[in-house]
């Protein structure tokens, strides 16, 4: 049988050369225009997304200065309330008062550190920090001074910290700690330092029957023990050799339980019954 004949193709023929390849036939009007408008919306597009990223990056700059100026300026964000911790010795009131918080400064422009300094002229204070609590609280955390020794002078007594500083009236404290006697007022927290670590050096026996230490000057310590007894110390220098001294003639049989024990001058101590 004969196949039956393919009806006429209405394509233009493709002509195909030597080597196999196909010619693209050459674009008709349409394809042109199609393809031309496809150009501009993909160019309108573009201008559409840089306009919407425009429009962000000036909402976000907004944004940003309004929040700002709300911050630093506006009194949304202002001081309303001071909160006082840590205060045993002193009162809130008088932390209150010295610190001077500035009412209706914005939090964000609060000179934290001038507030913190003013603070810590008060004697009781040895540190103190100074925070913000948003939207409106300002905090002041007092670290107060712990004492350890108490000063007695013609001025009258007064506890002593650890750093030497003799800062409020001992009243009846005077009893838990050193007790420091002098008729020198001028004693600085240097002397008062060091007279502390002449005390802490003594060997535990001793050191617990410590009742008071005089010192007019740093120059001639003389520590008070309990029964009456008392050790010259002088200057509060040499305390290592010293203090081997005092414990030799403390322990020695016939030394031991001595009225004064006088380790001034180390090299040549003496005892008296």
């Amino acid at each position: 049988m004969t196949p039956a004949a393919r009806p006429p193709s209405s394509r233009p023929p493709v002509s195909r050369p030597a080597g196999g390849r196909t010619i693209p036939r050459p674009s008709t009007p349409a394809a042109a225009a199609a393809e031309a408008a496809r150009f501009a919306e993909r160019a309108r597009q573009r201008r559409r997304t840089r306009w919407i990223r425009t429009g962000i990056g000036v909402l976000v700059a907004a944004v940003v200065l309004a929040a700002g100026w709300v911050v630093l300026f506006s009194d949304v964000l202002a001081v309303r309330s001071v909160q006082i911790a840590g205060v045993k010795r002193l009162s809130v009131g008088q932390v209150e008062r010295v610190a001077q918080v500035p009412e209706g400064e914005p939090l964000a422009r609060l000179d934290t550190a001038a507030i913190a300094a003013r603070v810590r002229t008060l004697p009781q204070v040895a540190d103190v920090d100074v925070s913000r609590k948003f939207p409106s609280t300002v905090k002041i955390s007092v670290t107060e001074r712990t004492p350890v020794a108490v000063l007695d002078t013609p001025e009258g007594r007064r506890l002593v910290d650890a750093e030497g500083v003799a800062f409020a009236p001992a009243g009846d404290a005077a009893k838990r700690f050193l007790l420091v006697k002098s008729s020198n007022s001028a004693l600085t927290p240097a002397d008062l330092k060091a007279i502390q670590a002449v005390v802490a050096a003594l060997p535990e026996t001793i050191r617990e029957k410590v009742e008071s230490v005089q010192a007019d000057t740093t120059a001639d310590l003389t520590v008070s023990l309990d029964g009456g007894r008392e050790i010259v110390w002088g200057a509060p220098d040499q305390t290592e050799f010293k203090v081997r001294v005092l414990d030799v003639l403390w322990r020695e049989k016939s030394t031991r339980g001595a009225k004064r024990y006088d380790v001034s001058v180390p090299e040549a101590p003496t005892v008296k019954r």
